[in-house]
């Protein structure tokens, strides 16, 4: 004797709907939940740095200027100060401001940097990023 057997002609179709039932309840159960993070970040600090490129002749960008150099970078410092989770580093493409680049911006404040060089990521680290005070003389300042 068989389950289907047992559940009779209609259990395809019971067994569908018993499927759907199950991920009602379960959406309901887990959805409040979602809710309730909605718009809290996961990370402390978010730092992206920009690692766009180029063809040969076409605007400047970022990643020509030792843009995966300055993730590694940032991701280190981040690890050997023991940040790994409250902060997180990460490439990006582009964000439009090549002319300043290389750029990196933090989140949640979301602050710019540009010209940024790999001698100036354990400033930023320690001075933004540990403690809270942005590194003024690599800010970028934006007109609304």
């Amino acid at each position: 004797m068989t389950y289907e057997s047992l559940a009779g002609p209609d259990f395809g179709r019971q067994k569908k709907s018993l499927g759907r039932v199950v991920l009602s309840i379960v959406l309901k159960a887990i959805v409040p939940f979602l809710v309730i993070f909605e718009g809290i970040m996961l990370y402390e600090k978010h730092i992206f740095i920009c690692v766009n490129q180029r063809a040969e002749g076409e605007r400047v960008s970022c990643g020509e200027a030792k843009g995966m150099e300055l993730v590694n970078a940032f991701k280190e410092g981040i690890k050997k100060r023991g940040l790994k989770t409250k902060v997180r580093a990460q490439k990006t493409g582009c964000l439009d401001i090549c002319e300043w680049g290389p750029n990196v911006v933090v989140y949640p404040q979301g602050i710019f940097y540009g010209k940024v060089q790999l001698a100036d990521v354990e400033e930023i680290l320690e001075e933004h990023v540990v403690n809270n005070r942005p590194v003024e003389r690599l800010m970028l300042r934006f007109s609304k």
